[in-house]
């Protein structure tokens, strides 16, 4: 039977709310988002009580609690989520925030899956993993669940980067996207475009993605068979690979274009 699925991204609307008004009597000194990931890495924060108080806070606010919540409200009140996977990065804040989504979708009878995104400690983790590794778990359950159920984005959590990155894969693989803006008050949904992987760019890349998604290849090696014009379109301008001790690997959005161009 087919099942209405939605991906959704989580970020830090939920913790950030609460906060804000006043709901999160297990953080004593942490305001700031920053300060809360800090205070609950370090120990500082019963998590125990945190998640209490979060659903609690879910609970009085429904779907003005969080960001994902106000995009799914109309959704969850017309039981049109049958299953949901909450997508968090790998961060205190990202695990608190959607393990009590979690708990609140449960309670409205919804299957739920959490999926940890690695690669959001820094700066250069986000940009050439954690959106890479984003967009490869998007492409796979959107691939997963297609044929037999419906499947929906909801792209409102997270940084921007996240919500382009989410809505340009949903577009290569015919999902609608749908999110809410803060100031807006109803969901907005974006149809998928007809767009694709560009053929040219598949083709000049192929036999060095082939290679490159059993092992890593020596840079001098990779520049005497593909030559340095590829490994540096393919470093620079569309980050699919990066240099590390002497060597090309592969980087998540490199996966993701192989796993495209052959069906895998």
């Amino acid at each position: 039977m087919s099942r209405r699925v939605h991906i959704i991204t989580v970020g830090a609307s939920l913790i950030a709310n609460a906060a804000r008004d006043g709901a999160l009597k297990s953080v004593r000194k942490a305001q700031r988002v920053d300060e809360m990931e800090e205070a609950l890495r370090v120990g500082e924060v019963n998590r125990s009580e945190m998640h209490k108080e979060l659903v609690a806070y879910i609970r009085q606010k429904g779907d003005l609690a969080s960001a994902e919540l106000s995009s799914m409200s109309d959704l969850l009140e017309r039981y049109k989520i049958d299953m949901a996977y909450l997508l968090y990065t790998d961060t205190e804040v990202g695990e608190a925030c959607s393990r009590a989504l979690e708990t609140y979708l449960r309670e409205r009878e919804v299957e739920v899956v959490r999926r940890k995104i690695e690669g959001y400690t820094d700066e250069r983790a986000f940009s050439k993993i954690g959106l890479g590794n984003l967009a490869k778990e998007v492409n796979a359950l959107i691939k997963k669940h297609k044929k037999v159920d419906r499947v929906y984005v909801c792209a409102t959590g997270g940084f921007k980067p996240e919500a382009a990155m989410v809505t340009i894969i949903a577009y290569l693989t015919g999902a609608p996207v749908y999110y809410r803006h803060e100031s807006f008050l109803m969901r907005v949904a974006i149809p998928p475009l007809p767009i694709e992987w560009h053929p040219k760019v598949m083709e000049r890349y192929k036999d060095a993605l082939m290679e490159l998604i059993n092992r890593d290849v020596p840079v001098e090696e990779f520049h005497k068979r593909f030559g340095e014009a590829i490994a540096r379109e393919m470093r620079d301008d569309y980050m699919l690979i990066e240099e590390e001790a002497d060597c090309y690997r592969l980087l998540p959005i490199g996966r993701l274009l192989y796993h495209a161009m052959f069906q895998i």
